[in-house]
């Protein structure tokens, strides 16, 4: 048969198959896939634009173009700044796409304006995994680059006191708290009072980080369990049943 090329949507149906652009019941062929997740607004532009590419070839004489086989699986156009291409990692991350999000901050830690933050979210997807040493190594190098923002020293307090370094990382939140009251640093620091057995000041300060945002349930966990440190165990339920109606399953 003659030479055909076929647009098809992300999840075409099942004659098509799946990852590759050739098929094997039409072997003069060429299928141009839409990929997932291409090109708010305007979903096809991705594939429409490859198959542009394509048909320049052919027109400058190259016809092995016609039936080339292999997984029509390019991702969207980079985002053309730094800062795009940062804003469109974190969007990748917080949609819980691990590895999208990985290799886009990955990519960044060679461009100096963006490197710095970007070690800093490899830091952060390292804590996620309760991986605290590796974090430590990022949050280290992103200190070295010169970041000092709050979210920063908050994630890098956490990473100290996990692995040990509990004066050092109470030393950073509280500088951080002196510079301005968070919830989040509020919070951490009263995890790691609680583990240092500094119960009261520990209650405080997860008073003060639900006083700041009380829809953390994480800071109502954290003063449940220290109130039941000292054994002031109808608060604890109190708080446990808090913690619980905000994230019933955590």
């Amino acid at each position: 048969g003659k030479p055909v090329w076929i647009l098809l949507k992300a999840k075409a149906e099942w004659r098509f198959l799946r990852d590759r652009s050739d098929s094997p019941w039409y072997p003069s062929a060429r299928l141009f896939r839409q990929v997932a997740g291409e090109t708010p607004g305007s979903p096809f532009a991705g594939a429409v634009g490859r198959l542009a590419k394509e048909l320049e070839k052919l027109v400058r004489g190259d016809r092995s173009v016609l039936f080339r086989a292999h997984a029509e699986t390019e991702a969207p156009p980079a985002p053309t700044s730094e800062r795009e291409q940062f804003a469109a990692a974190i969007r990748a991350h917080v949609a819980g796409k691990t590895e999208v999000a990985r290799k886009g901050y990955a990519g960044l830690l060679s461009k100096p304006k963006t490197e710095p933050e970007a070690l800093h979210m490899l830091g952060a997807m390292a804590l996620e995994t309760q991986n605290f040493a590796r974090a430590h190594l990022f949050f280290l190098k992103a200190q070295e680059k010169g970041l000092k923002t709050r979210e920063f020293r908050t994630n890098f307090a956490i990473a100290l006191r996990n692995l040990g370094k509990v004066a050092e990382a109470e030393a950073m939140l509280r500088g951080c708290l002196a510079e301005k009251e968070t919830a989040e640093a509020q919070m951490t620091l009263g995890n790691l009072l609680r583990d240092d057995g500094r119960f009261a000041e520990a209650i405080a300060a997860y008073e003060r980080a639900i006083i700041l945002r009380p829809e953390i349930s994480k800071s109502h966990r954290g003063l449940a369990n220290a109130l039941k440190d000292v054994g002031r165990t109808d608060e604890a339920i109190d708080a446990f049943n808090k913690a619980l109606a905000l994230a019933p399953g955590d």
